[in-house]
């Protein structure tokens, strides 16, 4: 990973770690940068997974742990929005139209070879008894991305999160290219205000049951926390009114406040008189800290290189701690007890990022540009 801006510098995908040769965040409407900080945030994103799992389901310490992981999904759907649509923005201003079939070639090289090397050994273990808890109906919603409406089973719960993503990004660009930037900044602003109104209200009534997770699961009820991503980066890149009002965030988002803010409201908040709003509040805080975290100037605990490579071993990681973390039965011995379970996932995770993620990230950069990004981790349901 470079460690200094240029003109020409590869930028990081949001969560997977891969790069490519497209522009990044600007601080002029030609500029190019390339922000670290992001590579912190996404490692410490992950470990937010991994530390919350742990505490859950392997220490049972309580429900903090679910709400730090949940905390973890939530800032990974917004650098998602935030980094793919800053990077459909750039394609855009550069050659006048966003080339969709390169966008979803690249998305399948970038995501599909890790997750489906992880739905075979999954399979695998299905077959062989040591994994009980995920029925083949399961299997397949996965394989189709709609493991957030279909399905049960703790070891493939987490692949929720990658359905939803592929789910919106299989309408976001098109209706970014057909609209263009001033009009899709409108209907994203459109978009995250009725989908939070509309589960807001539902939750507020009781209209379904809150403990079933159908709010926290079915797109229509979180595609705004990918819009608050996708808003951000829309008014960074539009015109001067919209890059000051983003700016003035960015005055008074100290990454660290932020990131206190969020862990309190995510771990405190939920189970109180907030629950209507407690999504949408979550993902405001979440969308304030990346802003201050990419636009705000540099941050030396964000450029840790520790806390970088785990930005880059995230997706492999994100895909791999749920069978040692969450899973309880059939019992798999010390595999499934701390401390080894956590040696046992970062195991799974570099092989599966050395041997199967970074020959396919690396193939053929120089075609890069508006790139895809990997769906963040989250907690199991």
């Amino acid at each position: 990973m470079a460690s200094s801006p240029s003109f020409a510098q590869v930028v990081p995908t949001e969560m997977d770690g891969s790069t490519v040769q497209a522009p990044g965040l600007s601080t002029g409407p030609q500029g190019r940068r390339y922000y670290p900080e992001l590579d912190g945030l996404r490692g410490m994103s992950v470990m937010l997974v991994v530390i919350g799992h742990l505490a859950q389901f392997v220490l049972r310490s309580g429900a903090w742990g679910g709400s730090l992981a949940a905390m973890g999904v939530m800032i990974f759907f917004i650098l998602s929005g935030f980094l793919i649509t800053d990077l459909l923005c750039h394609e855009h201003a550069e050659t006048g139209t966003v080339r969709l079939g390169a966008f979803y070639v690249r998305r399948i090289r970038r995501l599909m070879p890790a997750f489906l090397v992880f739905v075979l050994f999954l399979a695998l273990f299905i077959q062989m008894g040591w994994v009980t808890d995920v029925p083949w109906s399961s299997m397949a919603a996965s394989l189709v991305h709609l493991r957030n409406v279909f399905g049960r089973g703790d070891t493939n719960a987490h692949l929720w999160s990658l359905s939803m993503e592929e789910q919106f990004y299989a309408v976001w660009p098109l209706l970014f290219l057909l609209a263009g930037p001033r009009k899709a900044l409108v209907a994203s602003l459109v978009g995250v205000l009725g989908v939070s109104l509309v589960r807001g209200g539902m939750i507020a009534l009781n209209v379904l049951d809150y403990n079933r997770g159908i709010y926290y699961l079915r797109p229509w009820f979180r595609f705004d926390s990918l819009l608050l991503g996708c808003l951000l980066a829309l008014a960074w890149n539009g015109g001067e009114r919209s890059r000051r009002l983003v700016q003035k965030l960015v005055a008074w988002c100290s990454p660290g406040v932020c990131l206190v803010a969020l862990t309190l409201w995510s771990v405190y908040a939920e189970m109180t008189a907030m629950k209507p709003v407690f999504l949408l509040v979550q993902g405001l805080l979440a969308a304030a800290l990346v802003a201050g975290c990419a636009l705000g100037g540099t941050h030396a605990w964000l450029r840790l290189r520790s806390l970088r490579f785990l930005g880059l071993i995230s997706y492999s990681l994100y895909l791999w701690q749920q069978p040692f973390l969450t899973t309880r039965t059939p019992d798999w011995g010390p595999l499934r007890e701390a401390p080894l379970c956590v040696v046992m996932a970062f195991a799974a995770a570099l092989a599966s990022y050395y041997w199967v993620e970074k020959p396919f990230r690396v193939a053929h950069p120089q075609k890069a540009t508006a790139e895809s990004v990997t769906p963040g981790p989250q907690a199991a349901t």
